[in-house]
Order: structure tokens, then sequence, then C-alpha cells
């Protein structure tokens, strides 16, 4: 016992100990703030200590703290979520896999990114959401091109953020040549037409 109070740095060293005890646990058992309390007021009995000392031991001591804690909350928050608190606040079973990229799929587990360049029929009108029939699977779609309306063959453009979108496939635009999509017309081409 001698040892430690003839020598303060002992002093410190036990204090230091018992501060990072009561941090971890805080963070692993409901205590409902106790240990943290307890965690500041060993800290501030050591900052006494030292400074009693000299107020080099003082300053060298609050540096200490203020590197220490945050490495011990990083690190306890690591581990916290494999706890079984951890678990069961956020809802975990053990052995969940943690951070997996969820890939959208219809209700029977096909990927979304398969269905681009599918063709299928607007089921209701698109403006610019709306339900489209896919190889079988009432699909929630956006339109690209502004409004569908229902009954128009459709084709899936691109699936962005589990959204599926799509155009209007231009049926007349294949059966006849003539028709092109996207032109703007003058006034002295349609003139031109109509002689």
């Amino acid at each position: 016992m001698t040892l430690l109070t003839d020598n303060p740095i002992w002093s410190l060293a036990l204090l230091l100990v018992v501060f990072c005890c009561l941090i971890c646990m805080e963070l692993f058992l409901p205590t409902a703030g106790m240990a943290g309390v307890g965690a500041v007021a060993v800290m501030l009995a050591s900052l006494y200590v030292a400074a009693q000392h000299s107020l080099l031991s003082a300053l060298v001591t609050l540096i200490g703290y203020m590197v220490v804690t945050p490495l011990i909350i990083r690190s306890m928050l690591k581990i916290w979520p494999n706890t079984p608190i951890g678990r069961r606040i956020l809802n975990r079973r053990p052995g969940q896999v943690k951070d997996v990229i969820k890939v959208s799929t219809l209700r029977d587990g096909i990927p979304l990114e398969s269905l681009v360049g599918q063709t299928g029929v607007a089921l209701s009108d698109l403006l610019p959401g709306g339900l489209v029939r896919l190889g079988g699977h009432r699909v929630d779609c956006i339109s690209v091109d502004g409004s569908i309306d229902k009954g128009h063959p459709v084709e899936v453009t691109k699936v962005s953020g589990g959204k599926v979108y799509v155009r209007e496939v231009d049926s007349m635009a294949n059966e006849n040549p003539q028709v092109q999509t996207g032109v703007s017309f003058t006034p002295e081409s349609l003139e031109a037409d109509l002689e």
C-alpha cells in the first residue's frame, strides 16, 4: 500500500484502469448512466491526485485521458453489436451477416437487373409511375419519356435504386419507316409534306 501512496504514477495507473472498466461497463451493461458518472468521477479524482503532485503530471494525465477515452469507446463500439444487448437492440440474430449488399428482386426472387431490355405492356397509365406486365410479372415502373397510356408496349431501359425505368416502344415506327420520333417539325416542312 505504501507503493501507491509514495509514487502517484501507480495511483494514476490504477485510476486509469478503473476508468476504463467503468467506460466498458457503461457500454456493455444497462447501468442507466451510473457507470459513466462513476468514470467521470474517477477521471476527476485522478486529475486531482496528479495536480497534488505537479501541474505537469496533471497535464499529462489529462492528455492521457483525451487519448485513451476515444480509443476505448471506438474499440468497444466495434465489439458492442456482437454482444447480447447489442444484438437485441439492433435486432440481429447471432451469426447474422453484417453489411450485406441487398439485390433488389421481384417477389419470386428474380433480380430486377435481369429485366433490362425486356418488353412488356403498361397495365395502367404511367404518369410517370404505374404498373407494367413484364414476362408474367406485375412490376411497378417509372416512365423516362413522360406519360405512357395503358395498353402501350414498353421496354425496360435501366434499373436504379430498386426502381425499374421504362420507355414506350413505338410499334408504328417499326411498321412505318416514314414515322420518326423525336423530330421537330417546322411550318415549312409541314407545307412541303402537304404538296
